[in-house]
């Protein structure tokens, strides 16, 4: 009778193995996990030039740019005329109320389970996955956080002051030495923070109202990576404060989209650094149009096109 020797692993070996394993994967979940967030960034970016581009059309069409939220409450607006907002919500008076999908008019605000169907940009994409950025997520507003949750149903956002342009009229700040702005550099569409869109407006508007807020109005998001650490200091003084800050998409007037790292903040806890933004305001639609070169205060008090 002849024995054959078993071959088999060792306790010892086998945890060596399971060892190595573990370190391999420690090493590369950092990589695929960065790997998916540029794809989703990627993914964002583009929606954000498809909803621009939806923009740019509608201006083409008509002569100017879509109404705006805040364009409900000017005193020159009128339905029958210009129709619904660019995403199909009305402004939000209370507490939030989703209202009936296949009813514009119903909800709080108005439209907000109906958008995008009824928004004027919806003939040129029809395509309800458009609106959302991939890395967002529906959730409870978080206060100072550049990755936050957003409402689930929207990421971008107009910027407000756009609503009723004429694309060729777009003043620009006297620094430039120029009286307009081209559309190239004129932010129509922004990823929002939920400070403006989930704290207490569910809308699709990015603005500062016709008084702007002390800290310069509604805020952008960098919630795409890669992430680097950045210092701020709160209005009120004190110490600086540190915090990671992203990357930010925006769509512009003319189609094309754009990922910015946003030297504007984004809360009332980190104001801005170096000239993003004017007369000491922080972040927010104030130092984004600065920055851009766009005359805030002359598209402001200016009267949209009749």
């Amino acid at each position: 009778m002849v024995r054959t020797r078993q071959i088999a692993f060792t306790l010892i070996e086998l945890l060596v193995v399971i060892a190595i394993i573990a370190l391999l994967i420690s090493i590369l979940l950092p990589s695929l996990s960065a790997a998916r967030e540029r794809g989703r960034a990627v993914v964002c970016s583009t929606q954000l030039r498809e909803l621009s581009t939806a923009g740019t059309m509608y201006s083409n069409d008509f002569g100017m740019f879509a109404p705006c939220i805040d364009n409900y409450t000017a005193s020159n607006w009128n339905s029958n005329r210009y129709g619904l907002d660019w995403l199909g919500i009305g402004d939000q008076f209370g507490a939030f109320n989703a209202g009936d999908p296949l009813n514009p008019s119903t909800g709080n605000p108005q439209g907000f389970a109906a958008a995008p169907r009824f928004g004027l940009f919806w003939r040129y994409y029809q395509n309800e996955k458009l609106i959302l950025c991939p890395s967002d997520v529906a959730g409870p507003y978080v206060p100072n956080q550049m990755v936050s949750p957003g409402n689930g149903k929207f990421s971008y956002t107009m910027v407000s002051i756009m609503g009723l342009r004429v694309p060729e009229k777009i003043p620009a700040i006297p620094e430039f030495k120029s009286e307009q702005i081209s559309p190239s550099r004129a932010p129509l569409l922004v990823e929002e923070h939920p400070d403006g869109m989930n704290n207490q407006h569910k809308e699709g508007n990015f603005g500062a109202g016709i008084v702007p807020s002390p800290d310069g109005g509604d805020k952008l998001i960098a919630r795409h990576g890669p992430m680097s650490p950045r210092w701020g200091i709160q209005p009120s003084g004190g110490a600086p404060s540190k915090f990671m800050q992203g990357v930010s998409n925006i769509g512009f007037a003319d189609g094309h989209a754009e990922s910015v790292r946003p030297n504007f903040g984004f809360g009332k806890t980190h104001l801005l650094s170096g000239l993003a933004g004017r007369d000491g305001l922080p972040n927010n639609i104030t130092g984004m149009l600065y920055y851009y070169g766009i005359n805030f205060e002359l598209l402001r008090f200016a009267t949209p096109e009749p």
